[in-house]
């Protein structure tokens, strides 16, 4: 397996808010992304806070059920992990809101969070928020959903795709971790898994809505390539929030 990954503050911004990590445990590989909600004082604080928390405490479950089961490790984990990502996410959710209320941190302060875990022939995911994962075959494909006002006009039918990129709510979001004492992740299972995947804030995903990157994701960059020139090509287009990429290949 090759990853790798990026963070900007981009153009406009003072601050980056953004924060991505990897690990692996138990022989699972485990990428996770926060975005610390915009206008929200505090987001980069939510984010440190919900990264951290959700990691720990999934590296924990999964350690765990390593040691108890031992050798049958891969016949439970696809009984384990759901369980686990959202019991994760009810951690960092309480760590965030927690910290916000006792006066660590900022009233109000929230993050997207979005969770892959690889194993084997299997990817999980666990998302909360707008940040999103595609697959890159070549080109990419929108995995996760956004928990958004936008999408949900765009499920019932109220507005088109043509109308989505342009929306000037486009990043009014439903869900995220900390905004309120219970949080409600997304959980997606794929098997048999592409060869390149792609997470990333919306610092990057708005301006694909937008414009075309499709010369950039047929070139044949490595994963540390590809992750600089996405972001260069962002900030070419104005750079208007934090943008984070990462790129992962499996073997």
């Amino acid at each position: 397996m090759r990853y790798s990954g990026f963070t900007d503050t981009g153009v406009t911004r003072q601050q980056n808010q953004d924060i991505f990590l990897f690990r692996q445990c138990a022989d699972c590989f485990i990428a996770l992304l926060c975005d610390g909600v915009g206008g929200h004082l505090g987001g980069d604080m939510a984010a440190d806070i919900a990264i951290h928390t959700f990691a720990d405490k999934l590296e924990e479950k999964l350690n765990d059920l390593k040691e108890n089961v031992n050798d049958l490790f891969e016949r439970y984990l696809p009984n384990y992990i759901e369980k686990f990502l959202h019991l994760s996410i009810d951690y960092a959710n309480e760590a965030v809101w927690k910290a916000a209320s006792i006066g660590k941190g900022k009233p109000g302060m929230c993050t997207t969070l979005l969770c892959t875990v690889i194993y084997k022939h299997h990817v999980w995911i666990l998302s909360v928020g707008d940040s999103r994962m595609y697959e890159i075959a070549p080109l990419p494909r929108q995995i996760t959903k956004d928990q958004s006002l936008v999408q949900s006009l765009l499920d019932a039918g109220q507005i088109s795709e043509e109308n989505a990129k342009y929306h000037p709510q486009k990043n009014v979001i439903f869900s995220a971790v900390g905004a309120n004492k219970k949080v409600e992740g997304d959980f997606y299972h794929i098997e048999q898994p592409a060869k390149r995947y792609l997470l990333c804030s919306d610092g990057l995903s708005d301006y694909m809505d937008v414009y075309s990157f499709d010369d950039l994701f047929s070139a044949a960059y490595s994963p540390e390539e590809l992750c600089k020139v996405l972001i260069q090509k962002s900030n070419a287009l104005g750079g208007k929030d934090n943008i984070t990429v990462l790129i992962i290949e499996i073997d």
